[in-house]
Formats: structure tokens, sequence, C-alpha cells
């Protein structure tokens, strides 16, 4: 008789910040396959195996795998094969993510024509600055995008790159939900400017939440950022995190 063995644990690291479950099944190949629903991947090569052309939700979960080389090729190839897809999620939490990698990544993501939401867990990487930029660079030509959820807790983007992935996120005309968690990064006081410029040309949101945990700046600052949020007239629910533990 197999058994299935289930191990759960709450990892609070902001990384989804309300909580982030990752479950880990241990078992044998049986066991995995019973585990994993139809659109929910643990593993590039069952992702790849499936019907690319077909999917309109994907969660690709690959959390812990250090994703390079070939695997990262085969990857990015997969993912532009999914033409049809509106909902995407990939989990990628400590898997020794560079700019570069990230960049091919965005990159995989042009033939997503029908995009509307997303949500890119990136916890736990050496993303900077290029990456983010990069990352920006691809979403702007997603107009039907609807939700963007982005998470880099534990990265190394400072203001600029804040500021350019926020200008090219406003871009987006038509994002009514957006969820932005730069915990742990080096974001200062400049950066908080510019991210509440960008704010302003966000018109259609409805919901916001920012999470600026562990950085370079002052407390002060979140006041700044909720009085734009509060200008923004669509907006029916905004939650700003901005605490120094320094």
């Amino acid at each position: 008789m197999n058994r299935i063995k289930i191990v759960q644990f709450q990892i609070y690291l902001i990384d989804d910040y309300f909580s982030s479950n990752y479950t880990y099944y241990m078992g044998n190949q049986q066991t995995k396959k019973y585990l994993q629903d139809k659109n929910k991947y643990y593993e590039i090569n069952s992702f790849l195996k499936s019907n690319l052309e077909g999917h309109l939700n994907i969660d690709l979960i690959l959390n812990f795998k250090k994703i390079q080389g070939d695997d990262l090729q085969e990857l990015c190839k997969g993912l532009e094969k999914c033409i049809n897809v509106k909902t995407l999620m990939i989990s990628l939490y400590s898997c020794n993510l560079s700019n570069q990698y990230l960049s091919s990544i965005a990159n995989s993501f042009t033939n997503m024509v029908y995009l509307t939401h997303l949500k890119l867990r990136l916890g736990v990487n050496n993303i900077g600055q290029q990456g983010v930029e990069d990352l920006g660079r691809v979403l702007i030509k997603f107009q039907k995008l609807q939700s963007v959820e982005l998470y880099f807790y534990s990265n190394k983007i400072n203001d600029e790159g804040a500021y350019l992935l926020m200008n090219q996120l406003a871009q987006c005309q038509n994002i009514s939900t957006l969820i932005i968690e730069f915990t742990n990064n080096k974001i200062g006081d400049q950066g908080i400017l510019n991210i509440g410029q960008q704010l302003k040309r966000f018109t259609n949101l409805t919901t916001l939440m920012l999470y600026l945990i562990e950085n370079q700046i002052e407390e002060v600052r979140k006041e700044y950022l909720e009085t734009i949020s509060m200008k923004l007239k669509k907006l029916v629910s905004f939650s700003i995190e901005l605490i120094s533990y320094e």
C-alpha cells in the first residue's frame, strides 16, 4: 500500500506577504502525479511535456532549484509556446537567479498576447536594477494586464531599479491590482519619492499593496505614499508596509 506523506510549512518572509505556503511532497512518482493538479507544475520536465499551447492558466512552482544553462533554455522555450495563457504564476524562490536569467525568462513571455494576470515570486535571488528594468520593458507590451503581483524579497534592487520598473508598469493602463514587494532590498528615500511619482499614473488601480520593509527608508515616507494613494480615485483598498529594522 502506497502512503502519501505531505510536509507543509509556512515561510513568512513577505515573499507573498499574506502567507506563502510552500508545500513539499515526498514519495514516489505516482504520489507526485496524484497531488499535482492539471495546470500546476513542480518540475520543468512535467511542464514541458504538457500541452503548452492549450494552457489558459499556469502555476509553475520551481522553488529552491538551481535553474541555469540547459534547464533555463528549455524553460524559456516552453514558456514561449504558451501563446494562449491568460493567468501565469511562476515561483522561483531562492533559485540563484541573476539579472540575465530574469531577463531571459521575461523575454519568453513575449508571445503571451492574452495575458491578464501575472504573479512572479522571485524572493531570495540576485536580482538588481538591470533585471527589473528588463522585466518592465517586456511587461509594457501587455496592455491587457489587469493584475500584477511581483515579490522581490531579499534581492538587490536599488532606487533606480524601483523607479524604472514602476515607470514601465504605469504604461499598462488597465492594471487594477498592483502588489509589489521590495522587502530587504537597497531602496532609500529617493526610491520612495520615485515610486510615489509613478503611482500617480496608475489611474485605474482599485487594489494597491506595497511592501518596503527592511530598506533604508525613513518611516515618515509612508505618509507620503499614503497621501498619493488616497488621491487615486478608483482605489478601494491599499496597504503600505514601510518599517526599518536597522
